[in-house]
């Protein structure tokens, strides 16, 4: 580990494959070897196998990455896209103050740098479609296209009559001008965010990959699943439906295990002296309760991978069960920069001691557009309390037992109401840690057709 006294510092990297739910990995026990880049990675890494994100939503998890701090204390949401950098200061300003050059590079417009992603980065590259997207020219375009589209069959485009936009760009060319910018720096350390949208819907797998991973199919769902031109009206989703979708999923997890390979191959972790945190903002979930997408807070939709390699095996490779989350990541990376992290953050280095099994942690969904769809995770050990409504005196409750019910569909509740109680009183602990006062201030309303188009509104 580096020395506070100013000894060597590594570089900082810190990977996010967006949308990659844990169990479609052969690290965590998937079946299929669609990813062999991020096996063998996880051979020279520490894995922790129960890793939640700290929201469903990629921006709101990001920045609880960066600030150790869950979404209600940083303060940012689907309706309010801004962080108050004074009370909750992204580990990129931190690291900056500390001597690092900072950069990030982003795949999806969602985390555009207006989003409160930009704060503490010297260089932040977030253009995933060409520039004449951002005008007020391209605004009438695009809003004429939307009206269009909505009249006339031909110009739906399976959910996004965006021509050439499509607000996402894929994680080769994110990971070229990464690999760029790190090379063309001074000598002094780095730290590098790399956002990777490439799994995220829809599901369109390169031909190469389709060929290998997707399995004959003669259904009607293709990879824009319910916002495809040709999904039928009032079809419902069979086992062969959610199994195709798997595959196309698999297919694409694939092409990004390739293109990141190749990434850190040309970077070569130990000779470039750079420690490694990889992981995901949420899951996805593919028929599970018949949910799909990550618009819930079902498990495949929260549980995420978590490596963290250290250069030169300064840290051994290994497997742990303790419970860890998004909010770990942030004092993982000043502790490995030899900083102390704030008195703020409510996250802890992942190469301490092992976390108690009766760690609790929180997941945080209040990203809707209804400011009272609220929906909060409580975890200790193997069960999960959910809380449904924003305020409690007016909330309703749900208990799993993720022992017995590892996917989280079977309230028990009523069989263990002695075991609910005491986790809504851990809950409201645990909340009441910080406050939050209201949301006003910047909003969604710039990135409203990002939204859409990626399908979450």
């Amino acid at each position: 580990r580096p020395a506070p006294d100013g000894g060597h510092r590594p570089n900082l990297l810190l990977l996010v494959w967006d949308t990659t739910r844990a169990e479609s990995l052969a690290p965590y026990g998937y079946g299929r070897d669609t990813t062999p880049g991020l096996s063998a990675l996880a051979e020279s890494s520490v894995v922790f196998e129960r890793a939640r994100s700290a929201s469903r939503f990629t921006l709101t998890s990001h920045l609880s990455m960066l600030t150790g701090t869950y979404p209600s204390h940083h303060g940012a949401r689907l309706t309010h896209q801004a962080v108050d950098e004074a009370r909750t200061p992204s580990v990129a300003a931190l690291l900056r103050d500390a001597g690092y050059r900072t950069g990030a590079f982003v795949g999806t417009a969602v985390l555009r740098a207006r989003s409160g992603m930009r704060a503490g980065f010297d260089v932040y590259g977030d253009l995933v479609d060409p520039p004449v997207c951002d005008t007020a020219a391209w605004d009438l375009v695009h809003d004429l296209q939307l009206v269009l589209a909505q009249n006339v069959p031909g110009m739906r485009a399976n959910g996004r009559p965006h021509l050439f936009q499509d607000y996402q760009r894929a994680a080769p060319d994110v990971l070229d001008e990464a690999l760029d910018w790190i090379r063309d720096g001074g000598d002094g350390p780095w730290f590098c965010l790399v956002n990777m949208y490439d799994a995220h819907w829809p599901y369109l797998p390169e031909d190469a990959a389709r060929a290998r991973w997707v399995r004959p199919y003669g259904g009607p769902v293709d990879g824009y699943v319910f916002r495809s031109d040709r999904f039928p009206a009032g079809h419902r989703m069979t086992a062969d439906d959610d199994a195709h979708l798997r595959d196309l999923y698999d297919a694409e997890l694939a092409q990004l295990d390739a293109a990141v390979a190749r990434f850190l191959e040309a970077l070569d972790l130990d000779g470039s002296g750079t420690a490694l945190v990889l992981t995901s903002d949420h899951g996805e979930a593919f028929g599970e309760g018949g949910e799909y997408g990550h618009e819930g807070v079902l498990e495949p939709q929260l549980r995420v991978p978590l490596l963290v390699r250290v250069p030169g095996g300064a840290t051994p490779p290994g497997r742990r069960a303790d419970p860890v989350s998004g909010v770990d990541v942030a004092p993982t990376l000043l502790r490995l920069a030899g900083l102390e992290p704030p008195a703020h953050v409510l996250g802890r280095d992942l190469l301490g001691e092992p976390f108690p099994d009766e760690r609790a942690l929180l997941v945080e969904d209040r990203d809707h557009l209804d400011r009272d769809d609220v929906r909060l995770a409580l975890y200790r050990g193997d069960w999960k309390l959910l809380r449904l409504g924003a305020r409690p005196e007016e909330a309703t409750y749900q208990l799993f037992d993720l022992a017995e019910d590892p996917v989280g569909l079977a309230d028990v509740a009523a069989e263990h109401p002695g075991r609910a109680e005491e986790l809504r009183a851990d809950l409201d602990a645990l909340r009441g840690l910080w406050e939050r006062g209201g949301d006003a201030g910047a909003t969604a309303e710039d990135n409203a057709a990002a939204l859409r188009a990626l399908g979450y509104l």
